[in-house]
């Protein structure tokens, strides 16, 4: 199942005139929730063929020298949708209509310097455990809502995963998500060893992707322009494909990078069978820990709960970030520990087309 849906709404017919042509369509993201923003409607388009410097077309009308320069989203009435506006323009003169540019990814004829990098965007599935999620209510077998309203466990609020007991799922479920992949190829008179080794990391600062691509009769056009927040992009691949260019020897470097604009971060919920037992933590019996019962022979660093009969849990409890249980058992009120598991870069290192 897809995450969103897309369509065309409208578009007007390509017009010319002495300062150049120019053509608009209007096309309609809608997502399934309110997880997808702006950036990622057109992230869509882009993945479906409307990439910065694309060419018009209407119908089996064909204008090669339209190209998209202009991608601009906006809020729709529906719930999670996203109207984009599409703006094709072509150069004047046009006596020059007939000059061809070579595809993105060839050498153009001329100097090496001419080859510019440019960006391909593609998706990329994985399984990924849900800790939270949208609570929807309770239903029955048939689909049916049950009718069953849990003040603890209010619908439409985004809560852990948990059964009705609000014991969260263990383990947790897994789901098929997708991240977007940037394949970025550039070219460099560099050797590989001569570039810093990112793959595997995230960058650590906001950093801009931008290409653009050559015109028939000179000139450039914007392909790709977007920036993007710190710990959203993780370098997953790199290939370095050696060329000999007029006798000089240049390396196309191809680079995948996958997009994740809610961060790479993980979100772990804080919840355990026991507590923090250090200075100052309770004790479990009305008094706290001191320095002395840390130090001495019985010293430990947790404390195994208890239910009201004083046997150990089985079940794991909600902690308040903070090592403790919470004082109140309510999903809505649980703690998430972030962490990062990947090294952090600033990708600028990169060299062009990262800014």
């Amino acid at each position: 199942m897809s995450y969103y849906t897309l369509k065309k709404l409208r578009e007007t017919q390509a017009r010319f005139d002495k300062q150049g042509g120019e053509a608009t369509q209007v096309w309609q993201v809608r997502f399934i929730n309110d997880q997808y923003d702006s950036v990622m409607a057109v992230l869509v388009l882009n993945a479906n063929g409307l990439t910065q410097g694309a060419p018009y077309s209407h119908g089996k009308v064909y204008h090669a020298l339209l190209r998209l320069e202009e991608m601009n989203p906006r809020p729709a009435s529906l719930k999670f949708t996203y109207n984009v506006e599409c703006v094709f323009r072509s150069p004047p003169p046009p006596e020059l209509q007939n000059q061809q540019q070579p595809p993105p990814g060839q050498f153009p004829p001329g100097a090496p310097a001419d080859a510019r990098p440019f960006v391909r965007v593609m998706s990329r599935g994985r399984s990924e455990a849900i800790h939270k999620a949208l609570f929807l209510g309770a239903f029955n077998a048939e689909g049916e809502d049950a009718n069953v309203n849990n003040p603890r466990m209010p619908r439409n609020t985004r809560l852990p995963v948990a059964n009705s007991a609000e014991v969260p799922l263990l383990p947790p479920r897994e789901r098929l998500v997708y991240d977007w992949a940037l394949i970025v190829t550039s070219y460099t008179n560099k050797t590989w060893s001569q570039v810093p080794d990112l793959l595997g990391y995230v960058n650590e600062k906001k950093v801009r992707l931008r290409t653009r691509v050559g015109l028939p009769g000179g000139g450039t056009r914007t392909q790709f322009d977007h920036t993007f927040a710190p710990r959203t992009l993780l370098l997953y691949d790199e290939s370095w494909d050696p060329h000999i260019i007029e006798t000089v020897p240049w390396n196309v470097v191809t680079r995948e990078v996958l997009v994740r604009l809610g961060g790479w971060h993980i979100d772990e919920l804080d919840r355990g069978l026991s507590a923090r037992a250090q200075r100052g933590d309770p004790d479990g019996s009305g008094g706290s820990y001191s320095n002395t019962d840390l130090l001495g022979p019985n010293g430990v660093a947790v404390r195994r709960l208890l239910d009201p009969q004083g046997n150990p849990i089985t079940d794991p409890i909600l902690l308040d970030g903070k090592g403790q249980p919470l004082n109140q058992q309510e999903l809505e009120k649980a703690i998430f520990l972030r962490w990062l598991d990947q090294h952090e870069a600033d990708f600028v290192t990169l060299a062009d087309p990262w800014s």
